[in-house]
């Protein structure tokens, strides 16, 4: 064995015998597969500094003084704890070159580590008292970081890759150019090829749209230039066009442009110093929809509803808008008994003596919250007999439009299924509501709130689906079967029900169709598809019962049911 060798080994298993990289420092990364030459040469133990700035325009064509727009600044520092972990704090951030105390406090409390390998973002780990809304800042800055492409060479220049960041899972284009020791990267995407865009087109379903969705224009541009392996500066423009229908003059574009420049590099590791491994928590890239709710808002409400009364008391003043915005803004932001604690105090003349303008206001205001308390008031306001009209109509769209709704939501929904006399468009409604729910929350059926819902609904449809039924009945039945069809559960007791129904010969053949087509959307079990199956290959049923049980089971089938129809 030469000296040199026997040198080689005593180093590597020196190396091997040392502590990691940040050993007692917040990890992130659960792998770090770095081989051959990486794009990026950030060094652990090592800060770089950035000067990060941009500025968000809003512009509503058509309309005076529409435009409005807000600049911020900050420090950025990209803090190295291993060649796969990245911290990302904020420093000195000011909006409009004013520092707000509380915002600017909550954003630079708590750094935000990322797992990146040479440039491409696998997940992020959060401080459990990080704020949604300051995580999503700190998603930003990663995701204007990240470069998936495997190398930067001209030969990966024109690739598209699928990049997982805080807009969604878009595909994203790469050109790349050369400019002596500098490389420049631009990245494009189309917001509107997006998966699990927030909202998503899926989210703001509207049917009865004769033309198409509004969002007429998405997109983003990125564009990153490296020297030497480090980011000198990254300038990003994102770009938004809503009209309202085509052809119409007025509309909405929403623009925003970011850079991240280069400052310096250094040693100074203390941004990361308060915080350890087991107090983050991991999530993806995407953007974080939860709000946290702070009960301590509740006296700044009171106060924008008395001052929201007093410009809206004899003649509705122009201040009056901005004051309602804001009031809608923290009303998001507090728990929902305070939300319901509000509308009380709204009807019962709190905030002035003469309400009933601002309780028109508020009523109609709580329909676009989106919140669990919002639904509350909303389906009370209902249960009252006291939402008609035009309100009812935007009370029954609100409950469809809700994006996320949270467990609560759906367990306020339940008077409305177990009112003796429901309108089938709020019926509908609430039942999309839970399927919005049950979309983001795997094996929602096991939630409490949501069974208790299946549950009286397959027990009301029961009572319907006899031959001696009326024709009140058969509506009854087929808005229900239509209810648990727009929820997409299919629990054991609404299972019983549908198929009972489907098998009642004596029934009208509608009312069975539409029991067999309450399965379209829900969850695949064996047992239903089984019941479907034989309902399928029966030559006693009716033509429609079967096509429509056959429809309804392909979606789940498996081989053995497929050769049980193919036999039959």
């Amino acid at each position: 064995m030469t000296t040199s060798t026997l040198l080689f080994i005593l180093a590597f298993v020196t190396g091997g015998l040392a502590a990691p990289w940040g050993a007692d420092l917040p990890r992130c990364s659960t792998e770090c597969p770095i081989t051959g030459s990486p794009k990026l040469a950030y060094q652990p133990d090592k800060t770089y500094a950035y000067a990060y700035s941009g500025k968000s325009r809003v512009h509503l064509k058509g309309v005076d003084n529409g435009d409005s727009e807000i600049e911020w600044t900050a420090g950025v520092d990209l803090t190295w704890i291993s060649p796969c972990d990245m911290a990302i704090s904020f420093r000195n951030t000011k909006m409009d070159g004013a520092r707000g105390p509380i915002a600017a406090s909550t954003l630079e409390r708590h750094p935000l580590v990322v797992a990146v390998v040479d440039g491409r973002v696998q997940h992020v780990c959060a401080h459990p008292e990080d704020e949604p809304w300051a995580i999503n800042l700190k998603k930003g800055v990663a995701s204007a970081f990240q470069n998936s492409i495997p190398s930067l060479s001209t030969v990966s220049s024109g690739i598209t890759v699928t990049e997982t960041d805080v807009v969604g899972k878009c595909p994203t284009k790469y050109e790349i150019e050369t400019k002596g020791e500098k490389v420049i990267v631009v990245k494009e995407k189309n917001h509107r090829h997006c998966q699990e865009r927030y909202p998503t087109p899926a989210e703001t379903p509207a049917p009865w749209l004769k033309a198409p969705l509004p969002i007429e224009e998405s997109k983003s541009q990125c564009r990153q230039e490296i020297a030497n392996g480090i980011y000198t500066a990254i300038t990003c423009q994102d770009k938004n066009i809503v009209r309202p229908a085509i052809g119409i003059y007025k509309y909405v574009e929403a623009s925003q442009d970011s850079t991240l420049r280069f400052i310096s590099e250094s040693s100074d590791t203390s941004a990361i110093s308060g915080i350890h491994s087991g107090e983050v928590h991991i999530e993806s890239l995407l953007y974080n929809h939860e709000t946290m709710k702070d009960p301590q808002l509740a006296p700044e409400l009171d106060e924008l509803m008395k001052e929201i009364c007093a410009k809206t008391k004899d003649t509705v003043e122009a201040e009056a808008a901005a004051l309602v915005a804001k009031a809608l803004h923290v009303l998001r932001r507090v728990p929902e008994t305070v939300v319901v604690e509000t509308a009380q105090k709204v009807r019962q003349g709190h905030y002035c003596s003469d309400s009933a303008r601002l309780e028109s206001i508020f009523l109609d205001a709580v329909a676009f919250l989106h919140e669990s308390g919002a639904v509350k008031v909303m389906v009370h306001e209902i249960e009252n007999g006291r939402a008609t009209g035009g309100r009812l109509a935007l009370y029954t769209a609100a409950l469809y439009l809700t994006p996320r709704p949270n467990i609560e939501a759906v367990k306020a929904l339940t008077p409305l299924f177990e009112s003796p006399h429901p309108m089938p468009s709020l019926l509908l409604a609430a039942a999309s509501m839970v399927n919005n729910y049950c979309r983001h929350t795997p094996a929602c059926y096991e939630k409490a709130p949501v069974a208790r819902i299946a549950e009286i609904l397959a027990t009301r449809v029961q009572s319907h689906c006899s031959p001696s039924a009326g024709a009140e009945d058969k509506e009854v039945a087929l808005a229900i079967f239509k209810a648990i069809g727009n929820m997409g559960v299919a629990t054991p007791a609404v299972t019983r029900a549908a198929v009972k129904c489907i098998e009642e010969e004596g029934l009208e053949i509608g009312v069975r169709v539409a029991a067999a087509q309450a399965f379209r959307q829900a969850n695949c079990f064996r047992p239903v598809v089984e019941k479907l199956v034989d309902i399928a290959v029966r030559p006693a049923f009716e033509t429609e019962v079967r096509i429509t049980s056959y429809l309804a089971a392909i979606r789940c089938a498996e081989q053995e049911h497929l050769e049980t129809i193919i036999e039959k």
